[in-house]
């Protein structure tokens, strides 16, 4: 089974050359063809992936991650039905594996299946030692996607992960998004407010709070937090002060500070 596929500018031609001069002596060697497999799903040759592995469930049927390894493929190809078939294939005969569990579950979500991917999330969250910040924020976001009724759920699933993991700030940003479109803006406030007593970069934070305190049509306190925002930045190194973020945010900060009167007329 030689591979003809053209290799683009950076791609490891040297060692497909050494797999397939093997392969072609030999064709049926598990391991090289796996091997070949792996590299050409890193570089998203997925048909050419496809074919060793199929190769491989030929030679040898009961090899315990061959739908595993069948199903992502075509999960990152963008087969999300077939990978699904496989995927439940797979863990139906082999029972806890988190990662193809995690890769289920990620099938379900690119399907719009938003409850049962939350519910493989759960699986994934209990199988992992130790668990992972990614999982709490995939599980919340496939609630989020399911709609309005959900979002409680969401963000208890969200305060879960920082039982267990503590307040990290990737699970508070989540937290802060989901308060926000329940229409919880002080429950928001409380969060950034927060954030902003145990970290030293506030500035995007106090820009954040301002937003919310302007939507709240309390012009005078966003006001106040636009400014400290805009000294925070003043403050910070020059490298850093200058950094493209920083620019663009300093110019968000300016459109926000205008005078109360053009508030007052946008809302009328």
């Amino acid at each position: 089974m030689t591979c003809t596929r053209a290799l683009a500018h950076g791609e490891p031609s040297e060692e497909l050359e050494r797999l397939n001069a093997s392969l072609d002596t030999n064709p049926n060697q598990v391991v090289l063809l796996l091997k070949r497999a792996e590299i050409h799903r890193r570089y998203q040759h997925f048909d050419e992936a496809l074919d060793d592995l199929q190769a491989v469930r030929s030679l040898s049927p009961n090899h315990d991650q061959i739908g595993f390894l069948i199903g992502r493929t075509l999960a990152e190809k963008g087969d999300f039905e077939q990978a699904e078939i496989e995927l439940t294939r797979f863990l139906e005969a082999s029972g806890s594996n988190v990662q193809a569990q995690a890769a289920f579950a990620r099938v379900l979500h690119a399907q719009r299946k938003y409850l049962a991917a939350a519910k493989a999330y759960d699986q994934v969250i209990a199988l992992q030692e130790p668990a992972l910040p990614e999982h709490f924020l995939s599980r919340a976001d496939a609630l989020v996607d399911a709609g309005g009724p959900h979002l409680d759920e969401a963000l208890t699933g969200i305060e879960q992960g920082m039982i267990e993991l503590g307040p990290l700030i990737v699970l508070q940003r989540v937290a802060i998004d989901i308060n926000l479109r329940q229409g919880d803006r002080v429950a928001a406030l409380n969060r950034i407010e927060k954030i902003v007593q145990t970290i030293d970069r506030k500035e995007s934070w106090l820009f954040q709070k301002a937003k919310i305190l302007l939507d709240m049509g309390q012009y005078e306190n966003a006001q106040e937090q636009l400014v400290l925002a805009q000294s925070t930045i003043d403050l910070l190194p020059h490298r850093i002060r200058n950094s493209a973020a920083m620019i663009e945010l300093r110019s968000s900060i300016t459109k926000l500070m205008k005078p109360k009167i053009q508030y007052t007329s946008s809302k009328q």
